[in-house]
């Protein structure tokens, strides 16, 4: 409960009227509780690597209504020696305070889907699998097997083998495709977690380097798309002519390097790239199959959130904006 002087209150009613002053009570006790809420959801929140972006907006989020807080008291001394400019600015404060308030619970009621949604776990135990390092590590075996195989294709004179290895190039750069491009695998399992949550679920005060790239929600549904692209990818045959006009085939990137290349010098170099692709191959695959309900569980709980809280938090945010610029006020300016 928050006390004002009684001489103080007295003061303020003579000014701006009977009442004024009780409502500005109501509203300074609304900052308490909520105050106290997104300190006890800050620590709540710095358990979590993945939050950490979420825990930055509640922490900058509850600063700013403190300063609102603080200005208001400063104000409110000042009402004895400057009267009605000073009880004014007071009220302007409290208006600001209003929306801060608004912010925070907005801030808070997020925390709590987050929790209650399970997408923090979710995305901590995305972060924290193997599959961050299946992914890198499927990338940099197929960008080696992509440069032999390039290699060999210089080397090799006979428009059979270049048509081949053609055809075994395209399949596989499709798979660094989905792992590394924009929207790739490797966007939602890197070190942008954090960021994405963030984004997801509130719209932070100054841009992250997400969601400048768009919003999260958009990354995480893109990257599930990835992964359901890359599995489609892995149980794809194709077809290409090879020597004397044989027509061979391959599933995902299980090609025949000795049929491909026969009698090429580095053959052993590439089939033992091809081992060790084709190995971390079906743990990526398996990985992804094992994973595919933590990526639904993330976009099913942001989608539930973003029905209402997101946007709401982003009109109070522009709201506030709106009412410093109409009135003037800015906490500690005079």
């Amino acid at each position: 409960m928050v006390f004002i002087k009684q001489d103080v209150a007295v003061k303020v009613g003579q000014l701006l009227g009977k009442g004024v002053y009780e409502s500005w009570l109501s509203v300074l006790d609304a900052f308490n509780d909520e105050a106290q809420r997104a300190a006890s959801n800050s620590s709540r929140l710095r358990k979590y690597s993945v939050s950490q972006g979420v825990q930055a907006t509640l922490d900058t989020d509850l600063a700013a209504a403190k300063l609102i807080f603080d200005d208001f008291f400063v104000r409110l001394g000042r009402v004895d020696t400057e009267g009605t400019v000073a009880a004014r600015r007071c009220a302007d404060a409290i208006n600001a305070l209003e929306l801060a308030i608004s912010i925070l619970t907005l801030d808070n009621d997020c925390v709590d889907a987050l929790f209650e949604f399970g997408i923090v776990a979710a995305v901590e135990f995305l972060v924290v699998s193997p599959l961050a390092y299946e992914a890198k590590r499927m990338r940099d075996l197929l960008e080696a097997l992509l440069r032999a195989l390039t290699r060999a294709k210089h080397e090799e004179a006979a428009a059979g083998v270049q048509t081949g290895v053609d055809v075994v190039i395209g399949a596989l750069t499709l798979f660094t495709t989905v792992l590394t491009g924009p929207v790739g695998l490797l966007v939602v399992v890197g070190v942008g977690a954090s960021e994405l949550v963030a984004g997801a679920f509130l719209e932070p005060p100054a841009p992250t380097s997400v969601t400048v790239a768009g919003d999260a929600n958009k990354t995480l549904s893109m990257t599930m798309s990835a992964s359901k692209q890359y599995l489609k990818l892995s149980d794809t045959t194709t077809h290409y002519i090879g020597k004397a006009g044989t027509v061979c085939a391959f599933v995902g990137i299980a090609f025949d390097a000795k049929k491909l290349l026969t009698g090429y010098d580095n053959l052993s170099h590439i089939e033992g790239l091809l081992k060790q692709a084709r190995m971390a191959q079906r743990r990526l695959v398996t990985s992804l199959q094992q994973y595919r309900s933590t990526f639904t569980a993330i976009l099913e709980g942001i989608e539930r959130y973003n029905a209402s809280g997101k946007k709401m938090l982003a009109q109070t945010r522009a709201t506030l904006q709106f009412q410093l610029q109409r009135t003037g006020y800015r906490p500690g300016v005079q």
